[in-house]
């Protein structure tokens, strides 16, 4: 594979808009394999591409659609294994243990401290931690991909992971304008009835806990998609 022949495959892929790097990485590797086993050995690449890769995927706009069914099915993916990964905090043997260790855990600083400044610490440190990690992580990613001069700039793998990551936050956003407010009338008054019940303010702290640590989880993954014609 000639540097002319990678800088065309390279040209054509961007031509079809693609920005994220696995399907770009997908399509490019896909294309690689078909012109180095071409059946006529004097079709040069954009020949090849334009009479065999486009029309065996449909044309751009078949391609534009398996692009978007893998993304789909990438976050169906993801949010399979956080369902997995968070249940099996709670009902699956060993890592139950790691649960019951962190419920002991927040116990015990009950017992230290106000635990209603236990609830707040845990509620804002579980919500804001993934987040601050994914954005960091695609903040590096494109600075790497600027650096490395790469022909995208995003991961369509990181973004998903990101809107994941800020689910915790909009689930304390949730908890205190809506919950806490509706029910007691302020947010003040409404978090610290919150927890004066043990059981809520523990229960809260666990659920809290779980998702960030499935969350950090899921960012050290891969979900990896097959491309299909």
């Amino acid at each position: 594979m000639t540097l002319e022949n990678q800088n065309a495959i390279v040209k054509y892929l961007k031509s079809l808009d693609i920005r994220s790097m696995e399907f770009f990485e997908e399509m490019y590797d896909h294309i690689v394999t078909s012109f180095e086993s071409r059946k006529d050995i004097s079709q040069n690449i954009r020949t090849h591409i334009s009479e065999v890769i486009q029309p065996g995927f449909g044309g751009a706009g078949g391609i534009k659609r398996i692009m978007k069914s893998q993304q789909k099915f990438r976050q169906k993916a993801i949010f399979s294994r956080a369902k997995g990964l968070f249940l099996s905090y709670l009902i699956s043997w060993p890592t139950i243990l790691i649960t019951a260790i962190i419920a002991l855990i927040i116990f015990q600083l009950n017992a230290i401290f106000n635990p209603k400044d236990v609830l707040l610490l845990v509620l804002v440190t579980s919500a804001m931690t993934p987040p601050i990690i994914a954005l960091t992580g695609q903040l590096r990613f494109y600075v790497n991909c600027k650096r490395h001069n790469k022909p995208y700039s995003s991961s369509d793998l990181n973004k998903r992971l990101v809107l994941i990551s800020a689910i915790g936050c909009n689930l304390l956003n949730i908890l205190l304008n809506l919950v806490a407010k509706f029910i007691w009338g302020t947010h003040k008054t409404g978090f610290e009835n919150l927890a004066s019940y043990p059981w809520i303010q523990i229960s809260l702290s666990v659920l809290f806990i779980l998702y960030a640590l499935v969350v950090i989880q899921l960012l050290k993954e891969k979900f990896i998609t097959k491309l299909a014609i």
